[in-house]
């Protein structure tokens, strides 16, 4: 569909571990460590593509094709957070703006580099620490002591703004958040569609012009989601339409 011009993507966070898992880091090794995590987790990848090499390089050359992000007349797309600081930053820095550049994918797969930061945010979310040391364990009983957060809301403690496994709630802090962690999306800004967040129950808006079209179709129970926007500021619940997956 998007080669024929039938439609638009953005880049996720899988396709840019993809880029980063296969392309060399000039040390003899890769930009994303093929250690036993990230290479089970890039699994279902290779072995898709195991007796094919032409079409496992097509289809990273496709991956790098895809924009960090859309900012359309009326609308914007990103997969995971709105960030306009960082948007900013890489804009200003990297001649294609949204493009992945060779450069930036470099820069961004190094940690502790404020270009892995920004695609991290982009791609996956915002995350802040949690206060004097406190933790949960996440699905895969890994010990966390970061949490992702509901980046447009206006919460004032930590379990406000949490967003991830119920379980965990109890496990959060009631405590003001402390430093500015969130993102200033206004009401009057362009609405704003993302991924990523595996939502669960009948879709609504995150707020009124924010709304993730992820609910989860890659569990059994979850639905494939879309939303039919018309040029509003303000996304209409019942634009949303969805279909559920067939287990």
């Amino acid at each position: 569909m998007v080669a024929s011009g039938a439609a638009l993507a953005v880049m996720g966070n899988h396709e840019f571990n993809a880029i980063a898992f296969h392309t060399p880091d000039g040390n003899g090794g890769y930009l994303r460590p093929r250690n036993s995590k990230n290479t089970h987790q890039h699994q279902a990848f290779l072995d898709e593509f195991a007796d094919q090499p032409d079409a496992w390089r097509e289809a990273i050359d496709w991956f790098k094709s895809l924009p960090l992000w859309l900012d359309l007349d009326g609308l914007r797309v990103v997969h995971a957070c709105w960030d306009p600081v960082h948007i900013s930053q890489i804009s200003h820095s990297y001649g294609d703006g949204a493009r992945l550049t060779d450069e930036l994918l470099h820069d961004a797969s190094r940690s502790g580099t404020w270009q892995y930061h920004a695609v991290e945010t982009l791609l996956t979310g915002k995350e802040i620490p949690l206060p004097g040391g406190a933790y949960f364990h996440d699905k895969d009983g890994t010990r966390r002591h970061d949490i992702r957060v509901r980046w447009w809301g206006n919460g004032k403690t930590y379990k406000d703004i949490y967003m991830g496994p119920e379980s965990a709630v109890t496990h959060m802090p009631d405590d003001p958040i402390q430093g500015d962690h969130m993102v200033d999306y206004g009401h009057d800004e362009k609405p704003v569609f993302l991924g990523y967040y595996w939502m669960e129950g009948d879709p609504v808006p995150l707020a009124k012009n924010i709304a993730c079209l992820d609910y989860s179709v890659a569990k059994s129970g979850g639905k494939l989601v879309g939303c039919r926007w018309n040029g509003e500021r303000e996304i209409n619940p019942e634009s949303y339409v969805w279909c559920d997956r067939g287990d």
